[in-house]
Formats: C-alpha cells, structure tokens, sequence
C-alpha cells in the first residue's frame, strides 16, 4: 500500500463502482505518517485521509507492530486482518554439502571464505551503510570474511548507493565487500553460499530476507526493531538479536558466529 492521495481517493471511488478494496500495511510507521502527523496543519489532513481510509473493506497488516499501529489510530478493527508473509521453504531450503561447494564456486566464493549475507534495497532504512562500519571493525581482524550485498537501488536511493560505494572503494577492504546492484532472480543462490545472514535495518514491517534465510538454514543477525525483530526470531534459539544501537556490538555478534561453526550451525 503506497500511502498516496492517488491510493486514498481510489478506496472510496472504488465503493461507488461496486468493487471491494484491500490495502496492505508492510512499513512500521507508514500509516501514522498517512493519518498521525502531529500539529494544527496536519490535523485537518489527517481527518480527511482517516475518512478516506474508513473506505477499505479490509486492512492486511503483516506484523503485530503495524496491526498495533493501526488500532492505535482509531480505524476499524473489524476490518483487520494479520497475515504474515510466507516462504517457499523448496527454494529457500538448506543445501546439500556438494550443492553448497557448487554455488560457491560459480559465485567465486573461495571454500574458506567467510560470506557475510544481505539482502534487500540499499538504502539507509535499511542500514546498510551501518552494516558496512560493523564489517569494517570485523574485517580487518579477519581476513577470509566478505561483505554480500544483494540487492537494487531505487533511484532516490542512487545518492545513498554512490556514496556508499565510494566510501567502501575508499576503504582497506574494497576487495571484499560485494555489490550486486540491481535484483538477483535466483536469490536463493546466496542464500545457500552465506556463512550467515545480517540485517541492519531500523524500520520493516516483516522482512521476508529474515525469514528467507532462517529457510535456508542460515544464522540471522539483526538490529532491534521493537516488534518486528522479536515477532520474527526467538533470540538465541534461531537467530540473534542486537539491541545496543552500536556497530562494534554487530561487530562483536558477527565475530562470535564466525568463529563458531557449531553455534552457526545451531542457530541455523
């Protein structure tokens, strides 16, 4: 659900022609920026967008975090429906050891490296240039570790991209972090090549990469994001969560799974 005047004006259009709407909460905070903004200007704005929203025959949230923020904002309760997103646990599923061997090679992944996984857009929601600096303090310690980063950049996020491109060209591990810059149609190839799998992001609604690689048997390491992150992994059981806001703690957490198979594999 794109938040816009267009998407609004649709929902009520669409009740005179006879036909029933959907909308989709997949953003943490993307409604209340829709019909919470605070202050005397928004006020009004928001009124007449919450009347606009009354017109949905049914609201899908993903996470409890967004069906929260619904319900905080007054709008109809019986018309919600959670529903988490769901995985093809065929294509995300644990390789075999020859078929892991195999992907590696054809990605020119080296049998001891040591493949640090993201997945998504590169944008700063996402953290990605927070989960550089954490491999940045890692990396230089360890010299088989690599950065995948998998995944496009919107055209507004061209800025973000270029200058993390550049400060990674800039730094003593270029060499070993990856940019595949656009959308990978067989994802699930990195899946079964990674090491584990780490997300940085500070805003989500349910992350299908989380969820993705927990399919394919990979450790997730993850940033807090109250709701979200807790929804998704049982903390020490099949994944990490890192609530001090702090790369050296990712840093710390990263280290601690590479240099322990055994825990890499329990998480997995």
């Amino acid at each position: 659900f794109v938040p816009d005047w267009f998407a609004l004006l649709a929902l009520p259009i669409g009740r005179w022609l006879g036909q029933r709407s959907l909308i989709e909460l997949t953003l943490q905070g993307g409604l209340t920026n829709v019909v919470g903004r605070p202050g005397p200007i928004s006020w009004p704005i928001n009124q007449v967008r919450r009347r606009l929203l009354h017109h949905a025959d049914v609201v899908v949230s993903r996470s409890p975090a967004t069906s929260d923020e619904y319900r905080r904002l007054g709008l109809p309760k019986e018309r919600l429906v959670e529903i988490p997103n769901p995985v093809d646990t065929e294509r995300f599923a644990p390789p075999t050891a020859p078929a892991r061997a195999r992907l590696r090679a054809e990605l020119d992944i080296q049998p001891d490296d040591q493949v640090i996984l993201y997945v998504g857009g590169i944008n700063a929601r996402k953290g990605v240039d927070w989960l550089f600096d954490a491999f940045l303090l890692l990396a230089m310690e360890r010299p088989r570790a690599l950065l995948c980063l998998v995944g496009p950049a919107r055209s507004q996020d061209r800025p973000f991209y270029e200058s993390l491109r550049q400060q990674v060209a800039n730094s003593p591990v270029a060499g070993r972090v990856r940019f595949t810059g656009e959308a990978v149609p067989s994802v699930e190839r990195y899946f079964a090549a990674a090491d584990l799998f780490a997300s940085a992001s500070v805003r989500e609604g349910f992350p299908n990469a989380v969820i993705e690689a927990m399919s394919s048997g990979l450790p997730v390491v993850v940033r807090h994001i109250p709701g979200i992150s807790n929804y998704q992994i049982q903390d020490g059981f099949d994944g990490v969560i890192v609530r001090e806001d702090n790369p050296h703690h990712f840093a710390a957490v990263l280290c601690r799974l590479l240099d322990d198979p055994a825990e890499r594999a329990r998480l997995g």
